[in-house]
């Protein structure tokens, strides 16, 4: 299988992937003022962190879920991330596993589910006439 071996500041690495995912990704994130004329959210210096995370897409009417191979890993600054695109047999141990949702074969029912969305999204973002 593909899989991404993400490697922290040479010494701490985390192989992620399954059999059955369809998206899979390494992502760090800076939030907060990290710019001179960026405003200041109020939360004192910024947030800097890795995640590793993916969705299944399974056959059948099997329930997709998002994955998480490891909880946000804080970073600072002059941390190096090296992520890797590598093929295994085995990968890590998940850490956390969320539902995505049912699969709708439905067509009439999942335009419903839509349509409702819409609505309720309608009264709150456009004025009425």
């Amino acid at each position: 299988m593909l899989a991404l071996r993400v490697t922290i500041n040479d010494k701490k690495s985390i192989v992620a992937g399954a059999d059955d995912l369809s998206v899979l990704s390494a992502m760090v994130t800076l939030t907060g003022k990290l710019g001179r004329k960026a405003v200041d959210p109020g939360r004192g210096k910024p947030d800097m962190f890795l995640g590793v995370v993916g969705l299944t897409a399974r056959a059948g009417r099997r329930e997709d879920e998002h994955l998480r191979w490891t909880p946000h890993v804080k970073l600072k600054v002059g941390d190096r991330v090296l992520v890797e695109l590598v093929e295994v047999t085995k990968s890590d141990r998940i850490v956390e596993r969320r539902s995505a949702g049912r699969k709708s074969s439905d067509t009439r029912k999942y335009y419903r589910q839509l349509k409702k969305q819409y609505l309720e999204l309608k009264k709150k973002y456009e004025p009425e006439s």
